[in-house]
């Protein structure tokens, strides 16, 4: 085992999120058409500066230069809506749904570039923008 891995081994790490909220609800609107909408607020991610050291004889070595979750990303608020219409002939529903995700549009970033350099602190992944989507659906 190499001792280096044991640097700043103790500390929050990237899979602890200790907020979360979500909220879901439906109204019914007439002619029979739905309107959903789906709200999460989760606190940002935990992360840290890491190093790596390279011409070791044991070969390269990423090392913790911070302690885990010393750094986090910014919260995510986000907002989902559907609207769908149904309707019925004998034994079978068709339903027909637009779906927005990322209502609001909100940009940021998922992960960051957490090795020490030029790059550090940047954003390598940031989440999907605005999107639409629309489908059918047939219950028989």
């Amino acid at each position: 085992m190499n001792p280096n891995n044991q640097i700043n081994a103790y500390g929050i790490f990237r899979s602890s999120v200790p907020h979360i909220f979500k909220v879901q609800g439906t109204y019914f609107l007439p002619w029979g058409f739905s309107l959903s909408a789906f709200y999460t607020y989760f606190t940002g991610t935990p992360w840290e500066r890491m190093l790596t050291v390279t011409g070791l004889n044991q070969g390269t070595a990423t090392i913790r230069t911070e302690k885990p979750g010393s750094r986090r990303l910014p919260d995510t608020n986000n907002l989902d809506f559907r609207l769908e219409k149904s309707f019925y002939y004998r034994n079978f529903r068709l339903s027909m749904m637009l779906d927005v995700f990322n209502l609001f549009n909100q940009s940021r970033e998922t992960y960051v570039y957490d090795t020490a350099g030029a790059n550090f602190g940047k954003p390598t992944e940031v989440c999907i923008p605005r999107s639409f989507r629309a489908g059918l659906r047939l219950f028989f």
